[in-house]
């Protein structure tokens, strides 16, 4: 009897090339899946009339922030805050005149950075222990504390960051990226 070569390793990638499209370029399917997870929440955006053009320069802008962080030499917990709030406010910008908000922005960057360490870990390893959490409706069910708005409404970066602090005091010690991979599952399994 003749057994298979194939490995977990391979079935996993198989999966994920079938979910997810060609890996070739992590950064890229990274932050197209990132996109797909709050483009719900645009309001009008598909009727604004420079929708193509806004995705194209978002995303451009998105993979440029990226690139910024992973050349960077971030070894504190203040430098990736600092580089976080900047990247939010060039992608809120790089949406122009369609509304765009800071939970909108933090939901894209950090589940970008999720999505690229399990396409490709060891491109975000040596920050990913500095990764905010991304806050969904999931993860707020899951932590107990709520905000006073959906996540996609926050509309200043000191109100997501306080979350994103108290995040770090409830979880301290932990990974907040492991903390939330963790948490989502077991959010989903609750709905099936």
């Amino acid at each position: 009897m003749k057994k298979t070569k194939l490995t977990e390793k391979d079935y996993t990638e198989f999966y994920k090339a079938m979910l997810y499209g060609d890996l070739l370029d992590p950064l890229k399917v990274a932050i197209k899946t990132a996109y797909l997870d709050l483009c719900r929440t645009i309001s009008g955006f598909s009727k604004n009339s420079d929708h193509d053009d806004i995705i194209k320069n978002a995303k451009d802008e998105m993979k440029k922030v990226i690139k910024e962080l992973l050349h960077q030499n971030i070894t504190e917990q203040g430098d990736f805050d600092e580089w976080h709030k900047w990247a939010c406010d060039k992608l809120i910008k790089s949406f122009r005149n369609q509304k765009f908000t800071y939970g909108q922005a933090q939901k894209w960057i950090n589940m970008t950075l999720k999505y690229l360490s399990m396409f490709d870990h060891e491109k975000v390893e040596k920050v990913y222990e500095y990764c905010h959490m991304p806050i969904d409706s999931y993860i707020i069910e899951a932590v107990g504390e709520d905000f006073k708005t959906k996540w996609s409404k926050i509309e200043s970066y000191e109100q997501y960051f306080n979350y994103q602090k108290m995040l770090r005091n409830k979880y301290e010690n932990k990974i907040l990226l492991d903390v939330e991979f963790y948490m989502w599952i077991n959010e989903k399994r609750k709905i099936y």
